[in-house]
Protein backbone atom coordinates (compact mmCIF):
# COMPACT_ATOMS: atom_id res chain seq x y z
CA UNK A 1 0.00 0.00 0.00
CA UNK A 2 2.86 2.34 0.83
CA UNK A 3 4.41 1.75 -2.60
CA UNK A 4 1.15 2.65 -4.32
CA UNK A 5 0.90 5.84 -2.28
CA UNK A 6 4.51 6.69 -3.17
CA UNK A 7 3.81 6.11 -6.87
CA UNK A 8 0.68 8.25 -6.70
CA UNK A 9 2.59 11.01 -4.90
CA UNK A 10 5.36 10.86 -7.54
CA UNK A 11 2.79 11.09 -10.34
CA UNK A 12 1.10 13.99 -8.60
CA UNK A 13 4.45 15.79 -8.27
CA UNK A 14 5.23 15.21 -11.95
CA UNK A 15 1.82 16.54 -12.98
CA UNK A 16 2.34 19.60 -10.79
CA UNK A 17 5.75 20.27 -12.37
CA UNK A 18 4.27 19.79 -15.84
CA UNK A 19 1.46 22.26 -15.12
CA UNK A 20 3.91 24.85 -13.83
CA UNK A 21 6.11 24.43 -16.91
CA UNK A 22 3.11 24.75 -19.23
CA UNK A 23 1.94 27.89 -17.39
CA UNK A 24 5.39 29.43 -17.81
CA UNK A 25 5.39 28.59 -21.51
CA UNK A 26 1.91 30.02 -21.99
CA UNK A 27 2.93 33.20 -20.15
CA UNK A 28 5.95 33.52 -22.46
CA UNK A 29 3.81 32.96 -25.55
CA UNK A 30 1.31 35.55 -24.34
CA UNK A 31 4.09 38.07 -23.67
CA UNK A 32 5.59 37.60 -27.14
CA UNK A 33 2.15 37.76 -28.76
CA UNK A 34 1.47 41.10 -27.11
CA UNK A 35 4.89 42.46 -28.11
CA UNK A 36 4.47 41.38 -31.72
CA UNK A 37 0.94 42.77 -31.81
CA UNK A 38 2.25 46.13 -30.62
CA UNK A 39 4.99 46.05 -33.27
CA UNK A 40 2.42 45.29 -35.95
CA UNK A 41 0.21 48.15 -34.75
CA UNK A 42 3.18 50.54 -34.81
CA UNK A 43 4.15 49.42 -38.31
CA UNK A 44 0.56 49.81 -39.55
CA UNK A 45 0.44 53.31 -38.12
CA UNK A 46 3.77 54.21 -39.71
CA UNK A 47 2.71 52.86 -43.10
CA UNK A 48 -0.61 54.68 -42.85
CA UNK A 49 1.15 57.99 -42.18
CA UNK A 50 3.55 57.41 -45.08
CA UNK A 51 0.67 56.55 -47.42
CA UNK A 52 -1.21 59.68 -46.37
CA UNK A 53 1.89 61.77 -47.01
CA UNK A 54 2.42 60.20 -50.44
CA UNK A 55 -1.24 60.68 -51.39
CA UNK A 56 -1.06 64.31 -50.25
CA UNK A 57 2.06 64.95 -52.33
CA UNK A 58 0.50 63.19 -55.32
CA UNK A 59 -2.56 65.45 -55.09
CA UNK A 60 -0.32 68.51 -54.87
CA UNK A 61 1.53 67.42 -58.01
CA UNK A 62 -1.72 66.74 -59.88
CA UNK A 63 -3.01 70.17 -58.86
CA UNK A 64 0.22 71.80 -60.01
CA UNK A 65 0.10 69.96 -63.35
CA UNK A 66 -3.51 71.05 -63.83
CA UNK A 67 -2.61 74.66 -63.07
CA UNK A 68 0.33 74.60 -65.50
CA UNK A 69 -1.71 72.95 -68.23
CA UNK A 70 -4.51 75.46 -67.71
CA UNK A 71 -2.14 78.39 -67.79
CA UNK A 72 -0.08 77.31 -70.78
CA UNK A 73 -2.97 75.67 -72.59
CA UNK A 74 -4.78 79.00 -72.86
CA UNK A 75 -1.87 80.83 -74.51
Amino acid sequence: MDKILELLKAMQDQQSEFRMEMNERLDTIEKYSIQHGEKLDNNREHVSKKMSFIEHKNLELEQRIYELESRFGRQ
